[in-house]
């Protein structure tokens, strides 16, 4: 795994950067949870009606998705403590996210990259792996999903080894749970074996 360099990663635009850091601020007495790849946005509006203790932070960055993802949020009445992003969740968590400010970070069904040679851009040696770590608070989660048990073995063998994440839960979905995102409702409606993984960040405080 190659060590992360903040210096190379550009920052979003400062019409978005701007809108992030006025949202974050006026949100900022709520826990603030953060989703990579949140597609049409399904698990994010539920999220954030169920949950309006906390804050979420949706970050997708295919157009056709983040559309679907904005037409979901205003029909649901465009809750207060959900932010759609339109952005790379890398230049946002690097330029607009505070060291140990996320308790909780979704990642729902990523992109597998199945061929050998693109393995560094699985989550199991991402070089992100370290921004994670230091954007995720003493004690906060990193929550990863899956329909590929191959890749859930990776991801829980792989990522304590480079970072302060621990292996905290894995868990098969029981096939009678309604499914946060479309795929894992295409997914469950199949009968595949799904596995979510749960990792605690044993850093120590404040670093």
């Amino acid at each position: 795994m190659r060590n992360f360099s903040f210096d190379q990663i550009p920052k979003p635009d400062d019409s978005l950067l701007e809108r992030l850091m006025c949202w974050l601020e006026a949100e900022s007495d709520k826990p603030l949870d953060f989703e990579i790849g949140s597609g049409q946005g399904l698990f994010a509006i539920q999220r954030s009606l169920a949950r309006q203790d906390r804050r979420l932070l949706a970050v997708e960055r295919t157009t056709g998705k983040f559309q679907a993802l904005l037409g979901r949020f205003a029909r649901h009445g465009s809750p207060a403590n959900l932010l759609p992003v339109h952005s790379d969740a890398v230049n946002v968590l690097t330029h607009a996210i505070s060291p140990n400010q996320i308790e909780n970070c979704f990642l729902l069904y990523p992109n597998p990259y199945p061929k050998a040679k693109h393995a560094n851009l699985r989550w199991g040696f991402s070089s992100a792996l370290q921004l994670l770590e230091s954007r995720i608070g003493h004690m906060g989660r990193l929550i990863l999903a899956t329909n590929l048990e191959w890749y859930a073995n990776e991801a829980r063998e792989n990522i304590p080894l480079s970072t302060s994440f621990r292996l905290d839960r894995v868990r098969e979905l029981d096939a009678r749970e309604p499914g946060r995102t479309h795929f894992e409702r295409k997914y469950l409606s199949r009968g595949e074996r799904l596995f979510e993984i749960t990792f605690v960040n044993w850093k120590p405080e404040g670093k």
